[in-house]
């Protein structure tokens, strides 16, 4: 049976340590792993739809390189539990359609490799209006 890489990791802190086989010249290694920056929209952003229920919206973040796939989460509440929108995507941006008008709060969590979630995203704001956009 060979030595093979083991991993450990530590969720709270978002680090993975791999552990090398005995008799390797570096014991470990650590891989940070980084919330997500949320780009667009900024938070507290008003945006105005002539019908809201037919706009579409790119919500984008800052890609993480050791990240494979991010979960985004869109709520009508400050702690999440009004859920509207869940997704997952190996991209840095979803577009959403059809949001009512209202005020929405969002965040990116970045996924590793087995899908356990990492370390999130602060979380943002934005709300849609009725009018014409600028």
């Amino acid at each position: 049976m060979r030595n093979r890489p083991r991993k450990l990791r530590c969720l709270a802190l978002g680090i993975l340590l791999i552990l090398l086989p005995h008799g390797s010249s570096l014991l470990a290694d650590a891989v940070r792993i980084s919330a997500p920056t949320l780009l667009t929209p900024p938070t507290n952003t008003e945006i105005l739809f002539r019908i809201p229920a037919r706009g579409s919206l790119a919500l984008t973040w800052r890609a993480e390189p050791s990240v494979t796939a991010y979960r985004i989460v869109v709520a009508k509440s400050a702690d999440l539990g009004q859920l509207v929108i869940q997704r997952r995507t190996t991209e840095s941006y979803v577009v959403v359609r059809g949001l009512q008008e209202g005020k929405y709060f969002w965040r990116v969590e970045a996924l590793p490799v087995d899908g356990t979630p990492a370390v999130a995203s602060a979380i943002a704001t934005f709300t849609i209006s009725v009018g014409a956009p600028l």
